[in-house]
């Protein structure tokens, strides 16, 4: 195992800085998520790690140690790619033990090895088939049992899921956290599903336009957010924004905008932030439906049955679209008329300007 460290990591492609200025901290033993947009620098991250990519600044130390000047092979990691590349010739038992006998590792000991993790991995019925005979989740099963095979310091992962089905990708993140536990291994793994990060992760680390945004465990970082894009980023709706400005209102704070009113209880009136423009965040879950809510009111356009509950799109006064969830037995209808509330304490504020948190 490993801890890496990255400080003030930078990366230039001629006048384009796709990483810039990235510090953190990855522990030994932990699964730690990169997630973003595409083009957000993720990727050239863990390459920087991995040796792919030579930065530009600043430094990458695995295990205390600056590897900025060492070869990808010198490094002690396994990489698992997008593209499996797979060995089409060659059986699934000499694909998961080609890197071993690169090395001249003993026969009887590669066997061993091979066996071992294919019954870690449940692809021992598999070894003297071909790739092209295995399914997409079989053989990311064997792409993943070619990199532990060879018992690196740390598994670096990019997008490795990407080319998979919905429902294989859904066993595949359950396959992956079982195998981090069995192993106790320092993974890295980058994505651009939050699903994927929300489910696995220990920590995450959110990206944009080449800067850590946020760092912190899953929950921490949905209910948590520390700017409008990291509460945009996270969650299936998104969270609704709304503008509008601060008031005092009775000695507390309230937020308002052309048509809605939230009371911030609680909260003090500060002067300073009397009048301030901000956008208010809340998301679909912490909106409810209810005869008489404080919050506003608009007209059902669209409806959204998903199974176990249902997502209700309102247009309220001012244009105001927003989203709720509900659940399956609350019945609904498009125009509609109905009334809202938000759950206490369950709303964010972020400055107009510079998108970034308002904590009161």
């Amino acid at each position: 195992m490993a801890k890496i460290e990255l400080e003030k990591l930078s990366k230039d492609f001629g006048r384009f800085r796709a990483v810039d200025g990235v510090d953190l901290e990855i522990q030994d033993g932990e699964f730690m998520v990169f997630v973003g947009p595409s083009g957000c620098g993720k990727t050239t991250t863990l390459n920087m790690i991995a040796g792919f990519e030579r930065p530009s600044a600043g430094a990458v130390r695995i295990g205390g140690r600056v590897v900025n000047d060492m070869e990808p092979g010198e490094r002690d990691l396994g990489m698992v790619f997008q593209s499996l590349a797979l060995f089409p010739h060659m059986t699934v038992f000499d694909n998961i033990a080609f890197g071993l006998r690169v090395k001249k590792t003993g026969e009887g000991e590669v066997r061993a090895r091979v066996q071992a993790v294919t019954a870690t991995m449940k692809i021992a019925p598999l070894l003297s088939k071909r790739p092209g005979q295995l399914s997409g989740g079989e053989a990311q099963r064997v792409a993943l049992a070619r990199t532990v095979v060879n018992n690196p310091s740390a598994f670096l992962m990019d997008e490795p899921l990407s080319s998979l089905d919905a429902k294989l990708r859904v066993e595949m993140r359950t396959e992956l956290k079982r195998l981090h536990t069995t192993l106790g291994s320092t993974f890295i793994y980058v994505t651009h599903d939050q699903a994927e990060a929300m489910t696995m992760a220990d920590r995450i680390a959110v990206m944009k336009d080449g800067r850590v945004q946020q760092v912190g465990e899953p929950l921490d970082i949905y209910n948590d957010p520390v700017n409008m894009f990291v509460a945009g980023f996270f969650g299936v709706p998104s969270m609704n924004f709304i503008h509008g400005r601060l008031e005092a209102r009775g000695g507390s704070l309230a937020f308002a905008s052309a048509s809605l009113l939230c009371p911030l209880d609680g909260k003090g009136a500060r002067p300073d932030l009397a009048g301030r423009a901000v956008n208010l965040g809340v998301r679909p879950e912490n909106i409810r439906i209810v005869e008489g809510g404080d919050a506003g009111s608009g007209a059902v356009n669209l409806i959204e049955p998903l199974g176990d509950e249902t997502l209700v799109h309102i247009e309220s006064g001012g244009n105001v679209p927003l989203i709720t969830k509900v659940e399956s037995t609350h019945h609904v209808r498009p125009g509609e008329k109905v009334s809202f509330e938000f759950k206490r304490g369950q709303v964010v504020l972020f400055d107009a300007g510079t998108q970034d948190r308002i904590r009161l």
